[in-house]
């Protein structure tokens, strides 16, 4: 299954909400790398494996469910996931990019590609349910990148 959607971070005609910078938004997606339980319920324990300027490899665990993931970065442009296949899960990837058309004004694009078949299975709309269950976490991460910002946990040295 690929699916992708788009969410606008900055809104320039609505004056009532805080506008982050590129940098805060950043630091918030990698944020979410590091600290994944405040992103995802159900997460016990995260390992950073191995981290440089251009990746991070990291371990989850989710009570029975491990999950490998080796996460690609490009400075305050793209995060690329590539989560491999466990006994318990498929695997699969994401892309998550910055997008910026006019100045200021911030979108997070999220790619994925996992090996979910795109037809219902015994007339279960397991497709339907994960795009709906993709764009629900995507958008409270962003919402708690929000959150975060406004109380200056993202203010400092860029990650």
């Amino acid at each position: 299954m690929q699916y992708e959607h788009l969410i606008e971070v900055n809104d320039p005609n609505n004056p009532m909400l805080t506008q982050l910078t590129r940098q805060q938004l950043w630091r918030g997606l990698i944020h979410r790398i590091e600290a994944p339980g405040e992103f995802l319920p159900g997460v016990e324990a995260v390992t950073l494996v191995s981290r440089s300027d251009v990746h991070i490899e990291r371990v989850m665990q989710l009570g029975a469910l491990s999950v490998h993931d080796r996460i690609d970065l490009e400075h305050e442009q793209q995060l690329h996931y590539h989560t491999r296949a466990g006994s318990n899960h498929l695997g699969g990837e994401l892309v998550v990019t910055i997008e910026e058309p006019d100045e200021g004004h911030l979108f997070v694009r999220f790619r994925y590609d996992t090996p979910v078949a795109d037809l219902p299975e015994d007339g279960v709309d397991y497709v339907g349910y994960l795009k709906a269950a993709y764009r629900k976490m995507d958008a409270e991460a962003i919402g708690l990148i929000r959150e975060l910002a406004a109380t200056d946990r993202l203010d400092g040295p860029a990650a």
